[in-house]
């Protein structure tokens, strides 16, 4: 019965462990483009948090 005991405990031990070894790769930044355009009822802003670019088109809801 000891020896089922220590395997279980070993089990628990790794199981509990393991995950600490784990590596995971880290996402990939991603940048967007854009061409030049012609803008109609819209502006350019940089407003965002986060925003790194130039600036980007945002619209008003238009019904």
């Amino acid at each position: 019965m000891i020896t089922g005991m220590k395997r279980i405990s070993v089990f628990l031990v790794i199981a509990l462990i393991a995950p600490v070894f784990v590596q995971t790769d880290a996402a990939a930044a991603v940048g967007y483009e854009a061409e030049n355009a012609t803008i109609s009822q819209g502006v350019v802003e940089s407003n965002h948090a986060g925003f790194t670019g130039t600036g980007f088109v945002n619209y008003d809801n238009v019904v």
